[in-house]
């Protein structure tokens, strides 16, 4: 690469000071001025191992000092790394890697979902240290802190804490005497960034077919098994059939009685 493409390349990387995409901000972090050749094979060397989600190729960039600085430097910029970038600082494992791991539990925590959970598993790959044992606590308080606001209501109602994991996977049928057949598979993990799976299947006739349902909250549960029920004329059965494993003091009558409040 010639000086007049690194000067090029350094006046390209000032325009994208506002970019949003982790690349752009990473070759910002760790190219100087005045640009040299080699910090511009580093960086692209970095990226391409970085690309590849699938291997421990992040090991080899956690032995690069300018890529790991560059990292640790965007990681408070409020843009979420992916889990090689984030790999390479709990590997990295120094004070200001660690440090740097902070504004990335922060995000995950504001956005509440499988975030948590992937630095979760991140963090159980590696050795411990008294900072590392931190970042872990504080991650799986912000997970129980989670699991309180999907599940909490319906953890007291089974006399537990609003803290307490649950999990469970129940199906629940229509009355068998209906034109309609419907049949609800629901399973649920507290601990998890998507903590509801429901499957509504509809049998016209013999025919059946999946409803979508997309994502929804454990409280909005109950009222959309009842709107389902009324747009096609079904009755749920007040028996069903629970699969797995359930947390301890979650029962089946419980289940039933939150998911179809007497009316």
């Amino acid at each position: 690469m010639r000086d007049a493409d690194l000067e090029l390349l350094a006046v390209v990387l000032d325009r994208l000071a506002t970019s949003r995409l982790v690349g752009h901000q990473f070759l910002r972090a760790a190219l100087e001025r005045p640009m040299q050749r080699e910090q511009w094979l580093e960086a692209i060397d970095a990226l391409t191992h970085l690309a590849d989600a699938r291997s421990e190729r992040y090991r080899v960039v956690a032995r690069m000092p300018r890529a790991v600085q560059a990292i640790q430097g965007i990681a408070g910029l409020g843009l979420w790394l992916p889990d090689p970038w984030l790999s390479v600082l709990i590997v990295d494992a120094s004070e200001a890697s660690l440090d740097a791991l902070v504004p990335q539990v922060a995000l995950a925590h504001q956005a509440g979902d499988e975030r948590l959970d992937q630095l979760a598993d991140l963090l159980v790959k590696v050795g411990t240290s008294p900072n590392l044992d931190v970042l872990r606590s504080r991650v799986q308080q912000h997970r129980e802190e989670r699991s309180a606001r999907l599940f909490g209501e319906l953890a007291r109602s089974f006399g537990l804490k609003p803290t307490t994991p649950i999990s469970f996977t129940i199906e629940l049928e229509s009355s068998t005497f209906e034109k309609n057949s419907l049949l609800a598979r629901i399973e649920a993990n507290s601990m998890n960034g998507s903590p509801l799976a429901v499957q509504l299947e509809l049998s016209p006739r013999g025919r059946a077919r999946v409803l979508p349902v997309g994502r929804i909250e454990p409280k909005d549960l109950p009222a959309k098994l009842a709107e389902v029920a009324k747009e096609y004329g079904v009755t749920w059965s007040r028996s069903a059939s629970t699969a797995g494993k359930r947390s301890e003091g979650v029962t089946e009558s419980g289940l039933l009685r939150w998911l179809l409040p007497a009316r």
